[in-house]
């Protein structure tokens, strides 16, 4: 892949000379690099490839273009790169590992936030669309999925969250997982 978001496909006669040349693109500054083997399946992320028109050998690929929340300005050989946040504007000098922690969890392919957003939520699970709470979401917690945003899974947590005699909500199981925790307290901020 190019700098300008061209996508661009090279074939290679073997692993090595692919993985060689991948390492070259990495090393020059291009991280989103994907080698595709045709006898596995295809790496989910930021290529879809499908089968082209006709049946015949041809594929049509379509990009997506990772989020990041850092532009880098500059690499180094000793290991410490040059950034810019994209949104506050804040440059900092970064190792490769403290780079990685930042973008752990990814951010949303579609807004860029990265703890939750009216796309997914802090679980990275997909939130619910308004002809999905429609359909599925029981009347009860309707007009707190269109407020809050409810993914699928949450439709079980709620399952396992209670009202006490004072109408203040709490988990039912100790182990229950931190996105029952939010829950709970937006449950009971919403009260």
């Amino acid at each position: 892949m190019r700098k300008d978001d061209e996508l661009i496909a090279v074939a290679f006669d073997d692993g090595a000379a692919a993985a060689t040349w991948a390492q070259r693109l990495i090393l020059s500054g291009l991280t989103d690099v994907a080698l595709i083997d045709a006898a596995n399946p295809i790496p989910q992320g930021w290529l879809d490839v499908q089968a082209g028109d006709g049946g015949g050998e041809g594929a049509m690929a379509s990009l997506h273009i990772p989020v990041r929340r850092f532009d880098v300005l500059s690499r180094s050989d000793s290991g410490l790169h040059y950034v810019r946040e994209r949104r506050g504007g804040v440059m900092r000098v970064l190792t490769e590992s403290e780079i990685a922690d930042f973008e752990d969890p990814p951010p949303c392919p579609t807004c860029a936030e990265q703890f939750g957003c009216e796309h997914f939520n802090c679980a990275g699970e997909p939130l619910l669309t308004d002809a999905e709470i429609d359909a599925g979401v029981p009347p009860a917690w309707v007009t707190f999925a269109r407020e809050y945003g409810l993914s699928h899974p949450d439709l079980d947590r709620l399952r396992t969250i209670q009202a006490d005699g004072e109408g203040e909500f709490h988990a039912m199981n100790a182990d229950a997982d931190m996105r029952t925790l939010e829950l709970v307290l937006l449950l009971n901020d919403a009260r």
